[in-house]
């Protein structure tokens, strides 16, 4: 519940991407007890693929981060 909580605060402030990425990679280390290797990974691939999702495929407004991603 905490991780969701700082998900929803921080996504207008560091954009959804790298929100993301960071919760993606939080859970997937921590919950799913995965190596850095295997949990990197999955955060990226996923986060990617939720990006293309809402972005490309359903054009989406998405929260943009300081780096306008």
């Amino acid at each position: 519940m905490v991780i969701m909580l700082l998900y929803a605060i921080s996504i207008d402030w560091l954009g959804f991407l790298t929100v993301t990425l960071l919760v993606l990679f939080t859970l997937f280390k921590a919950i799913g007890e995965l190596s850095i290797k295997v949990s990197l990974g999955g955060a990226i691939l996923t986060a990617a693929v939720a990006y293309l999702l809402f972005k490309v495929w359903l054009n989406v407004q998405l929260p943009v981060g300081p780096l306008g991603v």
